[in-house]
């Protein structure tokens, strides 16, 4: 590099600062340290055509290298292939769960400690009164809290999960409250990388276990997906509807507006009509035009969070 070129460099950086901001430029200058890409398509896959993850070379190549090695196990949350289907969650949407997050005015030292943790490497950014942490685990604390404005305590609860990308939501449910049995359901190497990730948690192993599609389990008090179920083929929905979620006493969806790939999944009001007390609210804060929030069984919405009239 020449010392023109070190010069307009410098001058670029010094422009971004101005316009950004000291803490805004130090946390991309760190996040772009932290982004990695996988380096070539590590395998082929055709297994599992009935998710849009499922299709997903890039994402399942992921999963594959962080399953095996130890390294990249340690920063996947910061691989720009992976980004594109979980880790996405960017700062300002970030600051609006951080917002939502205050605005209920409940909060945990185990919760906080949760928010804080940088198990895997994610992206980061500063958010006043909270210091550096990722957006995506701001998202699972405010889903935490919709959960218990909803439905109350999940102490004693039996609650599945579809869709559990890395188990942050399993972790930031048992840092926030715990909960009796936690029941994931996911590809299987998903569920892999599920396992290592809350290994590393402190979630106790006797309370989590990898669902089989049987019909074989009880009633769970809770059912989540997030961005998840609505990305499914109808007639693996149609299987989980009949051997989870219609077994379930209350449940929290958010459902994306998704109509591609060839999977033809049920729309939001045709999934919420056929279950008990069904009910569709706005997505808060909105990540996608269409998306919205499915419920059902006992709720209370009277603190439910779904604006920003606060």
């Amino acid at each position: 590099m020449t010392i023109r070129q070190k010069i307009e460099r410098l001058l670029r950086q010094v422009s971004y600062l101005r316009f950004k901001g000291f803490k805004l430029y130090a946390d991309d200058l760190l996040n772009g340290k932290r982004t990695w890409s996988l380096e070539s398509k590590l395998i082929s896959y055709d297994k599992y055509p009935q998710s849009v993850s499922g299709s997903s070379e890039r994402y399942l190549s992921i999963v594959d290298r962080a399953n095996n090695n130890p390294d990249d196990f340690l920063r996947f949350r910061s691989n720009l292939q992976y980004m594109t289907i979980l880790e996405h969650v960017d700062r300002a949407l970030g600051a609006e769960y951080w917002e939502i997050i205050q605005k209920y005015r409940v909060s945990t030292k185990k919760l906080f400690k949760y928010i804080k943790n940088d198990l895997c490497g994610p992206s980061r950014f500063t958010y006043q009164g909270i210091g550096r942490v990722s957006p995506t685990n701001l998202r699972y604390a405010k889903v935490c809290l919709d959960i218990e404005a909803l439905f109350g305590s999940t102490s004693k609860f039996r609650i599945a999960e579809i869709g559990v990308g890395f188990g942050g939501q399993c972790a930031a449910l048992y840092s926030h409250q715990s909960f009796s049995k936690y029941t994931l359901f996911d590809l299987p190497p998903v569920l892999n990388l599920t396992g290592k990730y809350l290994d590393e948690s402190e979630v106790p192993k006797e309370k989590v276990e990898k669902g089989k599609m049987v019909n074989s389990y009880g009633a769970f008090d809770l059912v989540i997906s997030n961005y998840a179920f609505s990305e499914l083929s109808r007639e693996l929905q149609e299987e989980y509807l009949e051997k989870v979620i219609l077994k379930s006493a209350k449940g929290y969806v958010i459902y994306n507006d998704f109509t591609g790939d060839g999977l033809s999944p049920m729309e939001a009001t045709e999934f919420a009509n056929r279950l008990p007390n069904g009910l569709i609210l706005e997505e808060f804060p909105e990540t996608h035009p269409n998306n919205c929030l499915v419920i059902w069984g006992e709720y209370d919405l009277s603190k439910l969070q779904l604006s920003n009239n606060f």
